[in-house]
């Protein structure tokens, strides 16, 4: 399922996570991955570009020797202790993370339709009951078993890291409905983890980590879309499924917040009350149609590199919850580009291709990022009316080769007042006397004008005219098309 295929379902809603994070320990030394046995004298390892760790209850037990199931219980207890350490919900911490007793259960809470992008000639009208519907992950049958997914956590060093558990995929009307049941699952992998995803620049410990989960369900009997007549997006949904190998699900969850704060949670375990500390998250995901060849899920994956951080304001874990408990990540360019020149090179039985300028601008830190696939660099008016070219280097043209990756990227300031001309050959191309082209000298003049027109469609319709009169009014041997955009 790319990023731009259709028909597509989005959700979003909350993500609720409640997995034992004993295994995650990274402040002390305590079992070696080669061996596969606990480490003989466990240690609190200390960050040397950061601030000391401490462990204070037991107080200065900066080490345990471990000495096998004898000192099992002393070891929870050393695990379960109290560190200063400012990184993991500060001032403190414990070891063991924020979650030593987690039953491992998660599910998407909340979670409702937010949009649904059809097939092209596929309207769908606001009354389609599949945009009020409710999205969920069942767990299994059975009432002796887990009743939610499950979510596992492995090596936190490791390609493979969380696992999710599921019986099924239920996407459920306003009326109670099942429009959609999907079982069983694919085991659902993270397939990417970010530690840098929605970056406050006051975020602590787990906040500010994310992970991308994926899965599927293979067409058969246990795939069953319900379609009623009201709605053309089931419909379209069914219909793509049917021509397609079954139905996949990826989705996000991000801003996770634990509810209790280390200390008070060390008070607990001291009384003896041995509670968990689920996080409370969010979840932003998709559904749509699984496509012959493709995998069920993504056990290591593309990275999706997290490219530009974009700050915003959040309160504090386990502080006064106020404020917006949201924010926005910006993938960058190259993973667009990847997944187009896909969806490209699946649907193109004439083997055509396509030429394409990608641009980001990200506001906040006025920075432009820019990848090609074959196409004409864009050019910079500056303040001072000066013209620049970004010379960004040629990835593949798209529809050409599927699974290219080679989709270099250059970034550059943009400042208030200052512009951005894409444009396609067909500009640079157009032929006049003596089949001289336009070229992009002539382009590059015609942007440095001075005064510039304060509407920018009148820059670009009196381009239009220069080109004109260039080629003396003769047909167009290919398409003249600009994109001017100013930066506010």
């Amino acid at each position: 399922m790319s990023y731009l295929s259709r028909p597509q379902i989005n959700f979003a809603g909350t993500a609720h996570c409640n997995p034992s994070t004993a295994n995650n320990n990274d402040f002390a030394d305590i079992f070696d991955v080669d061996t596969l046995e606990f480490t003989p004298v466990m240690t609190v390892i200390q960050n040397s570009s950061g601030p000391q760790v401490t462990v204070i209850d037991p107080p200065n037990q900066q080490t345990f020797p471990y000495q096998g199931a004898t000192s099992a219980s002393d070891c929870r207890s050393w695990l379960m202790g109290l560190l200063y350490n400012i990184q993991d919900g500060g001032p403190y911490g414990q070891q063991a993370h924020w979650n030593y007793y987690g039953d491992h259960a998660t599910r998407l809470d909340s979670t409702t339709v937010k949009s649904v992008q059809a097939r092209p000639g596929v309207v769908v009208p606001s009354t389609d009951p599949l945009l009020t519907a409710t999205v969920s992950l069942i767990g299994t049958p059975s009432p002796m078993q887990f009743q939610d997914p499950v979510i596992v956590d492995n090596d936190p060093y490791a390609l493979i890291t969380s696992q999710i558990f599921s019986h099924g995929i239920q996407v459920t009307a306003t009326d109670g409905t099942v429009l959609i049941s999907a079982s069983p699952t694919s085991r659902a992998y993270a397939y990417y983890i970010s530690v840098f995803k929605n970056l406050d620049p006051n975020a602590i410990g787990f906040q500010m980590v994310s992970a991308v989960f994926q899965l599927a369900v293979p067409s058969g009997p246990g795939l069953t879309i319900n379609a009623p007549a009201n709605s053309p997006a089931l419909i379209d949904l069914a219909a793509a499924v049917a021509s397609g190998a079954g139905l996949q699900m990826r989705f996000c969850f991000y801003d996770a917040i634990y509810q209790i704060a280390p200390n008070d949670l060390h008070n607990s375990y001291a009384a003896g009350k041995y509670i968990s500390n689920p996080y409370i998250g969010l979840n932003l995901g998709s559904i749509g149609v699984l496509q012959p060849g493709e995998l069920l899920s993504a056990p290591p994956g593309r990275k999706l590199t997290i490219q530009t951080m974009i700050p915003y304001t959040l309160s504090a874990p386990c502080g006064v919850k106020t404020g917006s408990n949201s924010g926005k990540a910006n993938l960058g360019v190259t993973p667009v580009n990847i997944d187009l020149n896909n969806a490209v090179a699946q649907q193109n039985p004439k083997s055509q291709f396509v030429t394409l300028s990608f641009c980001v601008f990200d506001p906040h830190s006025r920075t432009l990022e820019v990848t090609s696939a074959g196409h004409p660099s864009p050019l910079i008016r500056r303040a001072d009316g000066s013209v620049e070219t970004l010379a960004v280097p040629h990835g593949p043209v798209l529809g050409f080769l599927e699974g290219s990756e080679d989709y270099p990227k250059v970034r550059c300031e943009i400042h208030s007042g200052e512009l951005l001309l894409l444009y396609t050959d067909g500009v640079t191309e157009a032929p006049g006397v003596n089949n001289k082209m336009f070229g992009p000298e002539l382009l590059r003049a015609s942007l440095e004008e001075t005064p510039f027109p304060s509407q920018l469609s009148q820059w670009t319709q009196s381009l239009h005219k220069k080109i004109q009169k260039f080629t003396q009014s003769r047909p167009q041997e290919d398409d003249i098309t600009l994109a001017l955009l100013r930066a506010h």
